[in-house]
């Protein structure tokens, strides 16, 4: 977000705005370390931290002027703050995971995959019976509200095409198999987010996943 204001300046140029990346990338590391220490010891904490640390992909993402180290800070941060809510029974920190999940989401779309891992969560441990805990819709309602301010953005800078892209991105159709321009189809979309995700992030959600069948 920090580089995305940057870019509109005429004082800050890319060699500064990568200073913002390092530091969510050497924060992204002590919040590994956090994690898998709530879930394991220090030592394996320890090991992991220095694993990703030396990562090379890690390493290039934490000098570029990208989204990918930015969600994994903000998927990680959910995480522990899920983890923590889970163990207290604390609101508050539910409700902090639901917003850190939104931020990661609205950062870059592949978030999404960690609030549907949340609502999985919630399935898997209560059944229907999830729908009447206030918990659930304490992570759910702030991540998706925050996750919908990016059509609020869409909207306000293309106006009505917007939903003529959105159309073109639900609904298949051979121009938008081909035009990225106009949108893809949502099996189309599927595959790309697929295929494009990344150790830097997806190693985070393989690790939300593995807690979900630890509780199980």
């Amino acid at each position: 977000f920090l580089s995305t204001l940057f870019h509109f300046t005429d004082k800050v140029t890319i060699e500064q705005m990568r200073y913002v990346t390092l530091f969510f990338s050497i924060s992204v590391l002590i919040l590994i370390f956090i994690l898998i220490y709530l879930i394991s010891d220090e030592k394996s904490a320890f090991i992991c931290t220095l694993i990703t640390g030396i990562n090379p992909i890690f390493i290039f993402y934490s000098f570029e002027v990208r989204k990918e180290i930015t969600v994994a800070f903000f998927i990680l941060l959910s995480i522990i703050f899920f983890i923590m809510a889970n163990r207290k029974n604390s609101d508050l920190l539910y409700l902090l995971s639901g917003i850190s999940a939104g931020l990661s989401a609205l950062t870059k779309e592949h978030g999404l995959m960690l609030i549907f891992s949340y609502a999985l969560f919630f399935l898997i441990n209560d059944g229907l019976k999830t729908f009447r805990k206030k918990t659930f819709y304490i992570v759910i309602i702030p991540s998706i509200a925050i996750f919908s301010i990016w059509f609020l953005l869409w909207y306000l800078h293309d106006g009505n095409s917007m939903f003529k892209t959105l159309n073109n991105s639900i609904f298949y159709s051979n121009k938008a198999s081909y035009d990225y321009r106009t949108g893809i189809s949502i099996s189309l979309f599927s595959k790309h987010l697929m295929t494009s995700l990344t150790p830097v992030y997806f190693i985070p959600l393989i690790i939300s996943f593995r807690i979900i069948i630890y509780k199980l």
